[in-house]
């Protein structure tokens, strides 16, 4: 919950968001997130005269990971007449682009956090006596225009951004990908690439992309060391012509991109660590992982059968 303060028309009032009621919607088509806040206002005292005002509009500007640019704005023209003490409840939309939540998704660690710059404009009203002859009366009029400005934290918790947020947005964090589920020939060994490619895509979603290279290397490693039976069985005659054709050549690339990739990989693997690698590095690390698990785990199904 957070929560601060703003003065407005001589008074201390309140804002309040729950960051766990923030939402998301519009899809990919028009993505952005709506926040609910509650605001507390009281009308302002001026001579003993309790001076009410309108509620005109409450502009946000989006500050993601504290970056003093904004990302998003939005505006709410609540029109609400604080005439008495009073909780008022209102939301306020920013609207994103799917390049926006990309970049927002590479620089996230953990859970969203950002900062909402609040801009409130109201209209002043003042009593206005006419009384005469004995019969009381007055009237309100718009004396004036106020604004005030605050800031407000928020932070959206990890579960809740990635399984409720960015679906809404339109954001695929991860691509699937149909692997086979077991092997006859090494079923030990690609049963463990699989729990390991599983870490990589859970750290992927949580925004730990060194731990993502780490998993990969991880994962790699069983089908690693079963290198020289691949390599027989792929070199063996076969009464399938596409494997007949890849061949010799096929487990060159294989061997090459293990070799290469474990290489690179290692070095978040002895030694943990946090920021080594990007979002777009651990991409390109988990896709190659996952084409090379799934390349020797297919080929070696193919030969259990001939």
């Amino acid at each position: 919950m957070a929560e601060t303060s703003f003065h407005l028309n001589n008074e201390y009032n309140k804002c309040i968001i729950d960051s766990t009621e923030i939402i998301s919607l519009g899809g990919p088509e028009n993505p952005k997130l709506q926040v609910p806040m509650n605001l507390d206002l009281s009308p302002g005292k001026q001579k003993q005269q309790i001076n009410s005002y309108i509620l005109l509009s409450v502009e946000g500007k989006l500050k993601p990971f504290g970056n003093n640019a904004e990302i998003s704005s939005g505006v709410s023209f609540p029109y609400y007449k604080v005439f008495s003490k009073y909780t008022y409840k209102m939301n306020i939309e920013f609207p994103l682009t799917p390049y926006q939540i990309m970049k927002l998704e590479e620089k996230r660690v953990d859970s969203f956090k950002a900062s909402i710059n609040l801009t409130f404009r109201v209209a002043i009203f003042e009593d206005l006596d006419l009384t005469s002859t004995g019969i009381k009366r007055e009237i309100h009029f718009i004396a004036g225009f106020e604004s005030t400005f605050c800031d407000i934290s928020i932070e959206i918790p990890q579960s809740q951004w990635i399984t409720k947020l960015l679906p809404n947005l339109g954001f695929n964090a991860q691509r699937i990908y149909e692997l086979p589920a077991t092997n006859n020939l090494i079923p030990e060994e690609y049963s463990q690439s699989l729990k390991e490619l599983d870490s990589a895509n859970e750290y992927m979603l949580k925004g730990d992309y060194d731990k993502v290279v780490s998993h990969c290397r991880n994962a790699i490693e069983p089908i690693k060391k079963k290198l020289p039976e691949l390599k027989g069985l792929l070199t063996s005659k076969s009464a399938f012509e596409w494997i007949d054709n890849l061949n010799e050549s096929t487990y060159t690339w294989l061997d090459k991109i293990i070799k290469g990739t474990a290489s690179f990989t290692s070095k978040t693997h002895h030694t943990p660590s946090m920021g080594h690698f990007a979002r777009h590095d651990a991409q390109i690390v988990l896709m190659i992982t996952t084409g090379i698990i799934g390349y020797a785990g297919k080929c070696l199904i193919v030969k259990d059968f001939i």
